[in-house]
Protein backbone atom coordinates (compact mmCIF):
# COMPACT_ATOMS: atom_id res chain seq x y z
CA UNK A 1 0.00 0.00 0.00
CA UNK A 2 3.03 2.63 -0.29
CA UNK A 3 1.84 4.73 -2.97
CA UNK A 4 3.96 7.96 -3.11
CA UNK A 5 1.76 11.25 -3.77
CA UNK A 6 3.86 14.36 -4.60
CA UNK A 7 2.44 17.61 -5.48
CA UNK A 8 3.66 20.80 -6.27
CA UNK A 9 2.31 24.04 -6.48
CA UNK A 10 2.84 27.11 -8.49
CA UNK A 11 1.41 30.50 -6.18
CA UNK A 12 3.31 30.07 -3.20
CA UNK A 13 6.58 32.47 -4.15
CA UNK A 14 5.20 34.77 -1.13
CA UNK A 15 5.05 32.76 1.04
CA UNK A 16 8.53 31.06 0.57
CA UNK A 17 10.34 34.86 0.71
CA UNK A 18 8.56 35.18 4.03
CA UNK A 19 10.28 31.76 5.07
CA UNK A 20 12.96 32.35 4.16
CA UNK A 21 13.38 35.48 6.94
CA UNK A 22 14.10 32.64 9.40
CA UNK A 23 17.09 30.65 9.66
CA UNK A 24 17.53 27.33 8.60
CA UNK A 25 16.62 25.41 11.82
CA UNK A 26 13.21 27.70 12.40
CA UNK A 27 12.42 26.67 8.65
CA UNK A 28 12.41 23.57 9.60
CA UNK A 29 10.11 23.68 12.81
CA UNK A 30 7.58 25.42 11.21
CA UNK A 31 7.82 23.64 7.67
CA UNK A 32 7.73 20.43 10.26
CA UNK A 33 4.49 21.38 11.62
CA UNK A 34 2.52 22.44 7.87
CA UNK A 35 3.55 19.11 6.66
CA UNK A 36 2.68 17.44 9.38
CA UNK A 37 -0.54 19.67 9.84
CA UNK A 38 -1.97 18.94 6.20
CA UNK A 39 -1.03 15.06 6.94
CA UNK A 40 -3.37 14.96 9.70
CA UNK A 41 -6.00 16.93 7.58
CA UNK A 42 -6.16 14.04 5.50
CA UNK A 43 -5.53 11.19 8.25
CA UNK A 44 -9.07 12.73 9.23
CA UNK A 45 -10.82 12.73 5.81
CA UNK A 46 -9.50 9.39 4.96
CA UNK A 47 -11.48 8.31 8.29
CA UNK A 48 -14.26 9.81 7.51
CA UNK A 49 -14.16 8.05 3.87
CA UNK A 50 -14.19 4.40 5.50
CA UNK A 51 -17.68 3.02 5.31
CA UNK A 52 -18.45 0.92 8.38
CA UNK A 53 -19.84 -2.04 7.14
CA UNK A 54 -20.88 -5.46 9.82
CA UNK A 55 -17.11 -6.03 9.49
CA UNK A 56 -14.79 -5.31 12.55
CA UNK A 57 -11.86 -5.00 10.26
CA UNK A 58 -13.31 -1.97 9.49
CA UNK A 59 -13.53 -0.47 12.51
CA UNK A 60 -10.03 -1.74 13.00
CA UNK A 61 -8.83 -0.01 9.87
CA UNK A 62 -10.85 2.98 10.86
CA UNK A 63 -9.10 3.43 14.14
CA UNK A 64 -5.13 2.36 12.74
CA UNK A 65 -4.67 5.17 10.23
CA UNK A 66 -2.35 7.61 11.35
CA UNK A 67 0.24 10.29 10.36
CA UNK A 68 4.23 9.37 10.82
CA UNK A 69 6.81 11.92 10.13
CA UNK A 70 10.11 10.80 7.58
CA UNK A 71 13.37 11.59 7.77
CA UNK A 72 14.78 12.70 4.56
CA UNK A 73 18.56 10.66 4.41
CA UNK A 74 19.92 12.64 1.34
CA UNK A 75 18.32 15.85 1.20
CA UNK A 76 18.29 17.66 4.73
CA UNK A 77 16.24 20.32 3.15
CA UNK A 78 13.22 17.76 2.76
CA UNK A 79 10.16 17.39 4.98
CA UNK A 80 8.01 14.78 4.47
CA UNK A 81 5.17 13.02 6.05
CA UNK A 82 3.14 9.71 5.35
CA UNK A 83 -0.24 8.69 6.10
CA UNK A 84 -0.38 5.39 6.67
CA UNK A 85 -2.01 2.47 8.31
CA UNK A 86 0.06 0.77 11.00
CA UNK A 87 -0.55 -2.75 13.04
CA UNK A 88 -2.80 -5.72 12.08
CA UNK A 89 -5.27 -3.85 10.09
CA UNK A 90 -2.34 -3.03 7.58
CA UNK A 91 -3.33 -6.43 5.54
CA UNK A 92 -6.80 -5.86 5.35
CA UNK A 93 -6.49 -1.89 4.42
CA UNK A 94 -4.75 -3.32 1.27
CA UNK A 95 -7.84 -5.46 -0.04
CA UNK A 96 -10.15 -2.54 1.23
CA UNK A 97 -8.15 -0.30 -0.78
CA UNK A 98 -7.17 -2.13 -3.93
CA UNK A 99 -9.08 -5.03 -3.70
CA UNK A 100 -8.62 -8.50 -4.37
CA UNK A 101 -6.97 -10.05 -8.38
CA UNK A 102 -9.30 -12.92 -9.27
CA UNK A 103 -12.47 -11.50 -7.87
CA UNK A 104 -15.33 -9.05 -8.72
CA UNK A 105 -14.34 -6.85 -5.61
CA UNK A 106 -12.17 -4.24 -7.05
CA UNK A 107 -11.24 -1.83 -3.31
CA UNK A 108 -12.88 1.14 -2.58
CA UNK A 109 -9.82 3.99 -3.67
CA UNK A 110 -10.56 5.92 -0.31
CA UNK A 111 -6.86 7.25 0.38
CA UNK A 112 -6.80 8.23 -3.45
CA UNK A 113 -10.09 9.46 -3.91
CA UNK A 114 -9.64 11.47 -0.73
CA UNK A 115 -6.80 12.82 -2.16
CA UNK A 116 -8.26 13.85 -5.26
CA UNK A 117 -11.25 15.48 -3.69
CA UNK A 118 -9.54 17.23 -0.75
CA UNK A 119 -6.55 18.73 -2.42
CA UNK A 120 -7.69 22.37 -1.51
CA UNK A 121 -8.34 21.46 1.88
CA UNK A 122 -4.88 20.12 2.74
CA UNK A 123 -3.28 22.94 0.86
CA UNK A 124 -5.47 25.58 3.14
CA UNK A 125 -4.33 23.43 6.07
CA UNK A 126 -0.83 23.45 5.49
CA UNK A 127 -0.66 26.97 4.70
CA UNK A 128 -2.63 28.48 7.43
CA UNK A 129 -0.21 26.57 9.87
CA UNK A 130 2.79 27.49 8.10
CA UNK A 131 1.18 31.22 8.61
CA UNK A 132 0.48 30.25 12.45
CA UNK A 133 3.98 29.49 12.47
CA UNK A 134 5.81 32.19 10.90
CA UNK A 135 3.69 34.76 13.44
CA UNK A 136 4.39 33.13 16.24
CA UNK A 137 8.04 33.15 15.58
CA UNK A 138 8.20 36.80 14.70
CA UNK A 139 6.77 37.38 17.99
CA UNK A 140 9.04 35.36 20.16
Amino acid sequence: MSTVQETKYKGFKALDNALGRFPHKLQMRIGKAAVRAGASKYARLVRKGIILGGDENDVHLKRSIGVKALKSRANKKMIMAQVGVSGPAARYAHLYEFGRSGTSYEGQHVFENTLKSSEQQIVEAITSRLMTGMEKETFK
